[in-house]
This record gives structure tokens, sequence and C-alpha cells, in this order.
């Protein structure tokens, strides 16, 4: 159960490094469309850094938990991830 456990955080980490890494690329585009974009584009984005700390918080909480605490956790983790992963796809398809 601790494999379990830690290789899910350990998959979950790397999947958030990825959508950051996504994220800048991203932010490096709209910088060169202008002022308005950019700002468009930061106000969308605010949005996902609330998503994004979120998981990360959650992630934080599932590696402190003990015994079958982490399976009831890991659910409302990848419900999160999911609606950060649904919502950083649709802003970079905007973007």
């Amino acid at each position: 159960m601790n494999e379990d456990k830690e290789r899910f955080g350990v998959n979950l980490e790397e999947q958030l490094k990825d959508w950051q890494s996504k994220l800048d690329e991203s932010k490096k585009r709209a910088e060169t469309k202008g002022a308005d974009f950019l700002a468009r584009y930061n106000a969308e984005t605010e949005k996902l850094a609330s998503l994004y700390e979120d998981v990360r918080y959650r992630l934080k909480l599932l590696r402190m938990s003990s015994g079958d605490a982490w399976t009831e956790m890991r659910a409302g983790i990848e419900k999160a991830a999911g609606e950060l992963k649904k919502a950083i796809n649709g802003a970079l398809e905007k973007f």
C-alpha cells in the first residue's frame, strides 16, 4: 500500500511539473502577442494557479497520511487533478 501511495505521488508530481512547463511555454508565447493579449492570458491563468496550488496541497497531505486514509484522499486528489487538467487544456487551446 505504501508503494502505491508513493508511486501515485511521484506520478502526480511529474504531471504537475509537465503542466507547469506547458503553462510556462504558453506564457512566453503570450508575452510576444502584446499587452492586451497578455492581460487576458494572466486573468485566465490566475484561476489555474489556484487549482494548481490546491492539487499540490492535497498531494502534500496525501504524503503525510498514514494507513488507509490515503485511499480516501486519492479520490479527492484525482478529481482536483482532473479539473486542473481540463482547465489547463482549455486555457492552452485559447492561447
